[in-house]
């Protein structure tokens, strides 16, 4: 800007400068003039009239010369500021063009080299930050690659058949088992409905689905063997947002076979140890009764402990084969209409005495309008008691057990049993229902297969069997029952407390 005002001001002063020029030559001319037309007034009027055209003409060939000079002035002028425009353009235009470049993400582009000054520096400090972001891109671009053929490799690796779902439903990869299980089980490259529906309950749901029993498992016919298979869906975060599923299917065919052994073996051996028993059973009562002859003091003791120990033992067995029928899914339920009062009675009635003499507090809770319930009733109240007794023999005297029913999720109704005891640790509350599991702290006699047996119970009536720990102390177990078809119960609940 400061040059090209500088040569507007020497434009004005080189026109200013000629024109004084041209005025000045004009008052000349006219001075000479009038000397020499003041020797007669005849030849002052003959010169004039002889001389007036060659003074024009020659004024105006010096004005020719002058506004000449000028235009040629003007076109060096506006040549050579277009020269310097150009030469403060071009490399603004290719910085301009270089950041447009790098912006679509061609780093290998360079700005032309310049002269020294800032343009010149400032093109050479975007050549550096594009060669930095480029080294950038590679390092990363290979750390991508690298990351992407070790998921490969490890998906490769993994026995069972998975799938990476996208946000869209859509497969983005598969393992070569999967590939394998689709391509043996004649799916033609679609996935069953059983298993769609699990990866659009966990991207739609928000939580994992990880089922656990074998009621959940998947059978089907792979190369023309029989595989039973355990699917589970994880979804794929990133920064709390859901960007996919990935569906594993787990093949548990040796493990179910290996639990039906076992099952079938624990019901021959319960079966065939349950006939022996009953008859020392039968025995030992016989002689309790001194049906052979009189009995001493201490005979009568021995033949009483042994009742005894055959008494558990039989009740053993029998949980044994009852477990057995209910795994295999042979054992009949009786189902029949009852409410949940009669439930709650025929469960807590037998246990009276150890509540009175623990000194404890039952209270019962069923909330009003709750419909009845579809249920064996001796399983479903061998349940209940059996949470009861749990209650009681692990809360300490003088403490309140409560048994409450209402309305659960997803319209179950729900069946609780909360205790004031030392709870389940958090470590073992996944293993609280194995078979033959037991607390190392307990102390209460068992065999650790009662919780086994009420889960199967409540599996069998198509509900679930859960529990946690309250807050201030205690433990709760839930049973959830699917509701029939009734009204929606109103919002109240009937409180009824007793003593033991």
């Amino acid at each position: 800007m400061a040059a090209m005002l500088s040569l507007v001001l020497l434009l004005t002063a080189f026109v200013t400068h000629h024109q004084l020029q041209v005025e000045r030559f004009n008052r000349e001319v006219v001075r000479v003039g009038n000397l020499a037309g003041q020797s007669t007034k005849g030849g002052l009027q003959g010169s004039r009239q002889a001389d007036d055209p060659g003074l024009t003409e020659l004024q105006q060939a010096f004005s020719r010369r002058v506004w000449l000079g000028v235009a040629f002035l003007l076109i060096g002028i506006g040549l050579w500021m277009w020269l310097v425009m150009r030469s403060i353009l071009r490399p603004i235009g290719n910085l301009t063009a270089a950041a447009g470049t790098f912006a679509e993400g061609r780093l290998d582009y360079r700005v032309p080299e310049m002269r020294r000054g800032r343009m010149g520096r400032l093109a050479a400090s975007l050549n550096r930050m594009a060669a930095q972001l480029q080294a950038y891109r590679r390092l990363q671009d290979e750390k991508i690659v690298r990351l992407h053929q070790f998921m490969e490799s490890t998906l490769g690796a993994f026995p069972d058949p998975v799938f990476i779902f996208n946000e869209q439903g859509a497969v983005e990869m598969q393992n070569p088992a999967a590939r394998r299980w689709l391509r043996e089980t004649g799916q033609n490259g679609r996935l069953p409905e059983s298993i769609e529906s699990l990866w659009r309950r966990a991207l739609h749901e928000g939580e994992d689905v990880l089922p656990q029993g074998f009621a959940e498992v998947l059978t089907c016919r792979v190369g023309g063997r029989r595989q039973v298979y355990l699917p589970r869906a994880l979804r794929i975060e990133h920064e709390h947002v859901v960007s996919g599923v990935a569906l594993v299917l787990h093949d548990i065919t040796r493990f179910q076979l290996l639990d039906e052994l076992k099952t079938n073996l624990i019901g021959t051996v319960s079966h065939e140890i349950k006939t022996p028993l009953t008859s020392v059973s039968m025995v030992l009562h016989l002689l309790e009764e001194e049906t052979p002859g009189k009995l001493s003091d201490q005979q009568r003791e021995l033949v009483t402990t042994a009742i005894q120990d055959t008494g558990r033992l039989l009740a053993v067995t029998q949980d044994l084969l009852d477990l057995s029928r209910l795994e295999a899914g042979r054992a009949a339920l009786d189902l029949e209409e009852t409410g949940i009062g009669p439930l709650f009675a025929q469960a807590s009635e037998p246990l009276a005495p150890l509540i009175e003499e623990r000194e404890q507090q039952l209270r019962l809770t069923v909330a009003d309008g709750l419909p009845p319930l579809q249920v064996d009733f001796a399983r479903m109240s061998h349940v209940i008691r059996n949470l009861l007794e749990n209650a009681v023999k692990y809360s300490p005297p003088g403490t309140t057990i409560e048994l409450e029913a209402g309305m659960g999720p997803d319209g179950a109704v729900r069946l609780s049993v909360r205790d004031e005891g030392p709870g389940v640790p958090e470590e073992f509350r996944d293993r609280i229902f194995e078979k033959f599991f037991r607390l190392r702290e307990s102390e209460a006699p068992g065999t650790g297969l009662g919780l086994s047996i009420c889960r199967e119970i409540v599996a069998a009536h198509g509900g679930r069997l859960e529990t946690c720990n309250r807050e201030g102390g205690g433990a709760e177990f839930t049973v959830l029952l699917p509701m029939r078809k009734h009204e929606q119960p109103e919002e109240h609940a009937r409180t009824d407390s007793g003593g033991g």
